[in-house]
């Protein structure tokens, strides 16, 4: 190879790589998260191009592989976990349509009825979709198999309020009944109750599975078998329960301020991140079973040295001349500080006030009162 080769590759490597733009595309339908979704996998991109239309290019080639005809406006997309299937969201009009990206013929039509759809969401086996009505009345179970429906009454309104375990198995809702919190546990192979039971918290606000992610290397003991729950910022409280419905412990840091604005379990499933309106963020560990819980916190920060302080004459006198008894309000209001000229220092002194104020005694035979508890 010649020396003019080598410069020319070298100045070829210099030089970026061309990439490769797409002409401007226009997005209506102001969906929720943005108007572009990503697929899982990465390789798909879908967008409403109009308020109507749903396209679908790969994100390679950045080709159009298929447009859906929507029935009305789209407010948001959502992808299947497997990334063959996405729904187009259309609240106003009540209604939830799936498409499949390899077989443009099929369509499905979820509709929500008086009740109306607020909220959708893929289940893990991308089979199911679960949506949510107006005013939180119940949450429905859509199977896109076998077109059964499971129905949750009263589901409550907090974001996360249906969340599935690591694992895909269970699915876990939050209830509000008789003015307490409850928790629901659903199998998702059949949809059945499996356990509902009361948590601690008085307005939960959050719910969220402590258990690894299959990505993690090194999985700990705790494989999605905790919930923990925790409280709104107006209380500081932590709580985890086992899927019986057993309370494992509760943590609260402090009280009397506002609490905790959020919770997350490490990929491992050991740790659980608790984010306060103190600006602080603490470690809840979770240990291998037949331990108690443990509570970490950072070592605190010694003090910092006492500032020397140095009193002079000249201003003690101008305080004790402030400090004179004044004829109007009779003993001085500042008692309590009691500055010496020989020591320079200042001390303190208990007020000499009545602190202890008595009650008079009731008589000992009182007048009975009228039997019907009315005096005239």
């Amino acid at each position: 190879m010649g020396v003019g080769e080598e410069e020319e590759e070298e100045e070829s490597e210099r030089v970026p790589k061309r990439m490769n733009f797409s002409e401007i595309l226009t997005s209506c339908g102001g969906a929720r998260g943005g108007a572009v979704a990503w697929s899982p996998d990465g390789r798909l991109v879908a967008w409403p191009s109009s308020p109507t239309r749903l396209q679908v290019r790969d994100s390679a080639s950045l080709q159009v592989l298929v447009t859906f005809t929507c029935v009305d406006a789209v407010q948001e997309v959502l992808w299947a976990p497997d990334s063959q299937h996405l729904l187009s969201a259309s609240y106003k009009r009540g209604m939830v349509e799936v498409w499949a990206v390899g077989d443009p013929g099929w369509r499905c039509r979820v509709d929500g009825g008086s009740g109306g759809i607020i909220a959708a969401l893929w289940s893990p086996d991308s089979r199911h979709i679960l949506t949510t009505a107006d005013f939180y009345v119940q949450l429905t179970v859509w199977s896109l198999v076998s077109r059964d429906t499971c129905c949750v009454r009263r589901p409550k309104a907090v974001v996360g309020g249906a969340v599935f375990s690591p694992s895909g198995s269970y699915l876990v809702v939050a209830e509000r009944r008789d003015c307490r919190d409850y928790l629901a546990l659903f199998e998702t192979q059949d949809w059945t109750l499996v356990k509902s039971f009361q948590v601690c918290t008085r307005d939960l606000v959050g719910v969220s599975w402590g258990g690894h992610t299959p990505s993690h290397p090194r999985p700990q003991t705790n494989t999605g078998s905790i919930l923990a729950v925790w409280d709104s910022p107006l209380q500081y409280k932590v709580a985890l329960y086992s899927l019986s419905g057993y309370c494992l412990g509760c943590y609260s840091a402090y009280e009397w301020a506002l609490g905790v604005t959020g919770c997350l379990w490490s990929p491992s499933g050991q740790f659980l991140a608790i984010c306060s309106c103190d600006d602080k963020v603490r470690l809840l560990s979770y240990p291998p079973a037949g331990s108690r819980l443990s509570f970490s916190s950072p070592p605190p920060s010694p003090p910092p040295p006492p500032l020397p302080v140095s009193f002079t004459r000249r201003p003690v006198q101008k305080l004790l001349a402030m400090l004179q008894p004044s004829p109007q309000l009779g003993a001085c209001p500042l008692s309590l500080l009691c500055l010496t000229q020989k020591r320079q220092a200042v001390r303190y002194l208990l007020p000499q006030y009545p602190l202890i104020k008595t009650l008079p005694v009731p008589p000992k035979n009182p007048a009975r009162p009228p039997a019907c508890g009315i005096q005239q």
